[in-house]
Parts: structure tokens; sequence; C-alpha cells
């Protein structure tokens, strides 16, 4: 290969080095302004280096790497300018890590959810033990009809979650019954209510209070995984589930 060939795609390799600096800090775990700021001081250094070796091919009268070699007032504009690929590709990294670690938090909630399901007595249930638990229930809230026919100009269903393994706790003074009086009062049509202990810091009786202090309809927001071996107790509080995603 051409010597003017394999300088040129090493030169290039440094700069895509330099550029990706910030990416795989981000990625890492650093978090802003650290992978913008690294990343773009790194211009400096790279601009010294190459300045140095256009020197020495120039006093060496090498003068064809010379010119493959930027100037240095040229480099120093990369430097200056650095920081917006700097911030881009950090912003980059950071969001692409937090995607991998909501990743590892949902495989860990699927193995929690297994271990629980393993756990729950097998056991048939009949037609009358369904009965019995839907006299009960006590009224009936009609979920649908209450997201078909809003309350206001929008069909909305306002959620109840104390904390969420991405987040930690959302909500430190928590109070789930005047958090679902000031959904019901601002006009959401319906109310999801996480009841996950582990995870996000549930509790069933967080939907039983709730379903007792409002009148429109609740459920219980879970994470649908496989066919349940048997039924919870009902108290007249368990209402229809909402499988959905846990972030």
């Amino acid at each position: 290969m051409n010597w003017k060939l394999e300088f040129a795609i090493e030169e290039l390799g440094l700069f895509i080095a330099v550029l990706l600096i910030p990416f795989f800090l981000g990625r890492l775990g650093a978090k802003s302004p650290w992978p913008m700021l690294v990343g773009w001081l790194a211009w400096l250094p790279l601009a010294v280096v190459l300045e140095m070796l256009r020197t020495s091919a120039m006093r060496a009268g090498n003068l064809e790497m010379a010119r493959l070699i930027p100037d240095f007032s040229i480099l120093f504009t990369y430097f200056l300018l650095g920081w917006l690929p700097a911030s881009y590709l950090g912003a980059w990294g950071e969001r692409r890590r937090k995607r991998r670690s909501e990743m590892n938090i949902l495989d860990k909630i699927v193995e929690q959810k297994k271990r629980e399901v393993a756990q729950l007595p097998a056991r048939l249930i009949a037609a009358g033990d369904l009965r019995d638990a839907m006299l009960e229930h006590g009224e009936r809230r009609d979920f649908i009809s209450a997201l078909k026919n809003p309350r206001g100009n929008i069909a909305l269903i306002a959620e109840v979650k104390k904390a969420s393994p991405s987040a930690g706790i959302i909500c430190k003074d928590f109070d789930p019954v005047k958090i679902a009086k000031e959904y019901e009062a601002a006009g959401a049509s319906c109310l999801s209510v996480l009841t996950d202990e582990k995870f996000f810091q549930g509790s069933l009786d967080y939907l039983r209070q709730i379903r007792a202090a409002v009148k429109f309809p609740c459920c219980e927001k879970i994470s649908s995984l496989m066919n349940v071996k048997s039924s919870k107790p009902s108290n007249g509080a368990r209402t229809p589930s909402c499988s959905s995603s846990p972030f």
C-alpha cells in the first residue's frame, strides 16, 4: 500500500478515535457534561501531536508528508468546534447506556415474576369461586365506556406510581388516595395503579384504598407474563388488569 494512503488512513483513524471518546464515555456511565468536556478537550492534544509531526516532517525535508497534515490553525478550529460533535455523541452514548440498563431491569422483572408465579398454589378455579368473587366485588365500573365517553376533551388513563426501577422514588410524600382524587378532579377518565412491590414499591392496598375513595374506573397495572395458576383473593377491590410495559 502507498505510504501516503497508509498515513492518511492512520490520520483518519485518529480523528475517528477522538470523535468516539465522548460516545464511549457516555456509554460507560460518565454523566453529562463530562463526556462532552473530555471529548472536546481531546481535540487539543490531537492538534498538538499532528502539528509536531508536521513540523518534524518539514524539518526533515519531507514536504509530501507535511502537506498531508492540516495546518495547526485548521486543527485549532477543529478544537474550537469540537464541542458540537462531542456534545451530540456524548448524549447518544448516555441514551444507549440507559436503554441497555432498562433492558437489564426488564429481564430482572421477568425473572422475579416467574418466581412469583411459580410460588402460587396450583389449583383449579371453579365457576362458583368466580361468581362469589363477582358478588363481593361491588359496583361495576365500565372501563371501556369511560374511555369512549370521556368527561373532557381527552380520554386519559392517569397513573398512580410511587417509584420505578429506572427513576427510583418518583413521589417522596406518596399519598395514593390524594393523588387519585386529584386525577379525578382534573377530569381523568380512568386510573391505573402500580401494585408491584419489589420494583415499583406498590401495593394492592393502594388499589383497594383508591377504589373506595373515587368513583371512576380503576385498574391494576401489571406486566403480562404467563398464565396465572390461581386467582388472588378478591375482596371487592381487584379490577381489570392493564397489561403494559413497566416503564
